[in-house]
């Protein structure tokens, strides 16, 4: 065996590997290996999850063949294939218990996205590292939200003070996810590259389920619960506010922030003021 061939087999198996979650067929494999874990081989806790805004993350590379021919960044279409994963596994981490529960009852549920928007904000290169954050942020009586980011290990740098965006979102400083805030040991930040927003739909059939319904039936039902029509509320507060901000990208990042990491009796207490 030649040093040629020997090189060009390394090279392709190189090539192979590092680009593996992008071909073809793999992307199929992907989304229905996250059905079947959350439907066949994990069941859900019995009292189910106490906080429907639970953060979902995701850790990859981007891949080679994920990006621009000449760019040597990651294509901004790919993003969208990431956002599918991304949503699925999200609803079925959040809302395991009612998943599981139609799937085991003979049903699918399903969830039909409406639209979707992303604002990109900078590069992501070839091979580097980044997390895919989810979380559901609220919903209304019909509606249902996801904000998911996407961000990269990065510390906060100051922006000059006279600095003042304008119009066009590349005028947008740098934005930074803030991370175990609560924690200085292990507070950290982390640059925001992409955020998009997801609004999506629950149906039975061509019947429309209001997402509180569902809420409640993936989440506990103990007395003790802090699932409150003050959460419903708080929620149905955050789809104003997403329809406000639709197109300010600093204001849904803090809407995801603000999203509660746990459903404190503080936090609940704070709603009902």
């Amino acid at each position: 065996m030649s040093l040629l061939f020997k090189s060009l087999l390394v090279v392709l198996v190189f090539l192979l590997f590092t680009g593996k979650k992008y071909l073809p067929g793999v992307y199929t494999a992907r989304w229905l290996w996250i059905i079947l874990k959350y439907l066949k081989l994990i069941k859900p806790k019995a009292e189910g999850v106490e906080n429907p805004f639970v953060e979902f993350t995701r850790t990859t590379r981007c891949s080679w063949l994920e990006c621009d021919i000449f760019g040597f960044h990651k294509n901004n279409a790919t993003y969208f294939t990431e956002l599918d994963l991304a949503r699925t596994e999200t609803f079925m981490f959040a809302l395991h218990r009612y998943f599981y529960n139609e799937y085991q009852n003979g049903k699918i549920a399903f969830i039909p996205l409406a639209t979707v928007q992303a604002h990109f904000l900078k590069e992501l290169k070839t091979f580097q590292k980044y997390y895919i954050r989810t979380r559901i942020v609220g919903w209304g009586d019909k509606w249902i939200y996801l904000i998911t980011i996407f961000t990269i290990p990065e510390p906060e740098r100051t922006v000059d003070a006279q600095y003042q965006p304008i119009k066009v979102l590349q005028d947008i400083p740098p934005l930074y996810h803030h991370l175990d805030n609560d924690n200085p040991k292990r507070s950290h930040t982390e640059r925001v590259l992409c955020l998009s927003v997801a609004k999506l739909i629950f149906k039975n059939g061509r019947q429309t389920i209001q997402p509180w319904d569902i809420i409640q039936r993936s989440c506990s039902s103990s007395e003790s619960s802090t699932l409150t029509s003050a959460v419903n509320e708080y929620a149905h507060d955050v789809e104003s506010k997403i329809g406000n901000y639709s197109q300010n990208v600093v204001e849904l990042l803090k809407i995801y922030e603000n999203s509660p990491s746990q459903l404190s009796e503080n936090f609940v207490a704070k709603l009902k003021l």
